[in-house]
């Protein structure tokens, strides 16, 4: 008789990209609004992880593929990066926001 023979197959996606942040700088009690700009966050809202250094953000809203908001948590690093994460692919920014000293030379 017929026989009915399923290929499998693969579905491959571009990986996250972070190419800037905006501000890149801001007061290290936290609580404003960072924006992270890319690539591949996503063509949806998935619900993207966002994290300053290695703190995850008070809260993230996916605005479009290019474009995540971060509320920032209170820092603890004069120099940090961004970090994303949309699906299983994640990308960053290493060094690209500093924190406001709290006592300046």
């Amino acid at each position: 008789g017929d026989e009915t023979v399923l290929q499998p197959y693969s579905v491959s996606y571009d990986r996250v990209k972070v190419t800037a942040l905006r501000p890149n700088n801001g007061p290290i009690m936290g609580n404003f609004t960072l924006t992270i700009l890319g690539s591949n966050f996503g063509a949806y809202d998935n619900s993207p992880l966002a994290r300053v250094q290695s703190t995850g953000c008070h809260s993230s809203l996916w605005v479009s593929s290019s474009t995540v908001l971060c509320k920032v948590p209170i820092g603890f690093d004069i120099s940090a990066g961004a970090i994303i994460r949309s699906g299983t692919s994640e990308g960053s920014l290493a060094r690209s926001f500093s924190y406001d000293n709290l006592h300046p030379p």
